[in-house]
């Protein structure tokens, strides 16, 4: 979904990175921009296809390769930890 919605946004970030904008009536040209585009943690799992609570979804860390049936079962009290 953000692919097909933004694509034209990173598009046009990636023209303004590579060559800058050219000298029109409104302006001189103006060199190459380092741009960055922040984006919340959201937005990544719905990108990458992962992400989301572990014990909801399969893949629920977009760094790892963990999956929700390798984790440790959640215990309370003095036994959080075993």
């Amino acid at each position: 979904m953000y692919r097909d919605v933004f694509d034209g946004v990173f598009k046009y970030m990636k023209i303004l990175v590579m060559t800058g904008i050219a000298e029109s009536a409104l302006g001189p040209a103006l060199k190459p921009f380092l741009i960055q585009l922040p984006q919340d943690l959201k937005s990544f799992w719905v990108l990458l296809g992962t992400g989301g609570a572990a014990k909801v979804a399969e893949d629920f860390c977009h760094l790892f390769v963990y999956k929700s049936l390798s984790i440790l079962h959640f215990t309370e009290g003095l036994n959080q930890c075993q």
